[in-house]
Protein backbone atom coordinates (compact mmCIF):
# COMPACT_ATOMS: atom_id res chain seq x y z
CA UNK A 1 0.00 0.00 0.00
CA UNK A 2 2.97 2.64 1.12
CA UNK A 3 4.70 1.85 -2.67
CA UNK A 4 1.30 2.15 -4.42
CA UNK A 5 0.51 5.65 -2.42
CA UNK A 6 3.76 6.55 -3.31
CA UNK A 7 4.09 6.15 -6.98
CA UNK A 8 0.58 7.53 -7.03
CA UNK A 9 1.80 10.62 -5.31
CA UNK A 10 5.33 10.97 -7.51
CA UNK A 11 3.31 10.78 -10.65
CA UNK A 12 1.05 13.48 -9.33
CA UNK A 13 4.04 15.79 -8.58
CA UNK A 14 5.77 15.21 -11.63
CA UNK A 15 2.56 16.00 -14.05
CA UNK A 16 2.12 19.29 -11.87
CA UNK A 17 3.30 22.57 -12.72
CA UNK A 18 5.47 23.03 -9.84
CA UNK A 19 9.20 22.21 -9.61
CA UNK A 20 10.28 19.23 -8.28
CA UNK A 21 12.43 16.41 -7.31
CA UNK A 22 11.94 12.70 -6.08
CA UNK A 23 13.87 10.97 -3.98
CA UNK A 24 13.25 7.45 -4.17
CA UNK A 25 15.71 5.72 -1.14
CA UNK A 26 15.99 2.41 -0.79
CA UNK A 27 16.33 0.81 2.78
CA UNK A 28 17.89 3.63 5.04
CA UNK A 29 20.66 2.58 7.42
CA UNK A 30 21.58 4.77 10.54
CA UNK A 31 21.60 4.17 14.37
CA UNK A 32 18.05 6.66 14.81
CA UNK A 33 16.28 4.26 11.19
CA UNK A 34 13.38 2.23 11.89
CA UNK A 35 12.14 0.04 9.55
CA UNK A 36 14.79 -2.57 7.79
CA UNK A 37 17.78 -1.46 10.18
CA UNK A 38 15.60 -1.90 13.29
CA UNK A 39 14.88 -5.47 11.94
CA UNK A 40 19.09 -5.88 11.25
CA UNK A 41 19.97 -4.58 14.93
CA UNK A 42 17.52 -6.88 16.50
CA UNK A 43 18.60 -10.13 14.77
CA UNK A 44 22.20 -8.83 15.78
CA UNK A 45 21.17 -9.29 19.23
CA UNK A 46 20.63 -13.24 18.77
CA UNK A 47 23.70 -14.24 20.80
CA UNK A 48 24.09 -17.80 19.09
CA UNK A 49 21.32 -18.48 16.62
CA UNK A 50 20.72 -16.27 13.41
CA UNK A 51 17.80 -16.46 11.54
CA UNK A 52 18.85 -16.63 7.81
CA UNK A 53 15.76 -16.09 5.58
CA UNK A 54 16.09 -14.67 1.93
CA UNK A 55 19.83 -15.13 2.21
CA UNK A 56 20.80 -14.78 -1.14
CA UNK A 57 18.15 -11.53 -1.42
CA UNK A 58 20.32 -8.68 -2.70
CA UNK A 59 19.90 -5.53 -1.29
CA UNK A 60 20.89 -1.70 -1.32
CA UNK A 61 20.95 0.48 1.72
CA UNK A 62 21.55 4.29 1.78
CA UNK A 63 22.67 5.67 5.08
CA UNK A 64 20.58 8.24 6.42
CA UNK A 65 23.21 10.71 6.84
CA UNK A 66 23.43 10.70 2.52
CA UNK A 67 19.31 11.05 2.84
CA UNK A 68 19.65 14.14 4.61
CA UNK A 69 22.16 15.52 2.40
CA UNK A 70 19.91 14.66 -0.30
CA UNK A 71 16.96 16.39 0.70
CA UNK A 72 19.15 19.64 1.78
CA UNK A 73 20.56 19.27 -1.25
CA UNK A 74 16.91 19.14 -3.04
CA UNK A 75 15.51 22.28 -0.80
CA UNK A 76 18.36 24.49 -1.63
CA UNK A 77 18.10 23.56 -5.61
CA UNK A 78 21.85 21.89 -5.83
CA UNK A 79 19.63 19.36 -7.40
CA UNK A 80 17.83 20.02 -10.92
CA UNK A 81 14.57 20.20 -11.18
CA UNK A 82 12.07 17.64 -12.62
CA UNK A 83 14.64 14.97 -11.51
CA UNK A 84 13.95 11.41 -10.39
CA UNK A 85 17.45 10.40 -7.55
CA UNK A 86 17.53 6.79 -6.35
CA UNK A 87 19.48 7.10 -3.42
CA UNK A 88 21.03 3.83 -2.69
CA UNK A 89 25.04 2.52 -2.38
CA UNK A 90 26.79 1.63 -6.03
CA UNK A 91 26.45 -2.30 -5.51
CA UNK A 92 23.93 -4.28 -4.17
CA UNK A 93 24.53 -7.27 -0.89
CA UNK A 94 22.97 -10.38 0.12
Amino acid sequence: DFLRSKAAADASLAASALDWVILRPSVIWGRTATGGTALVRMLSAFPAIQPIMLASARVQTVDIDDVCAAVVAGVEGELPCGTDVDLVEAAPLT
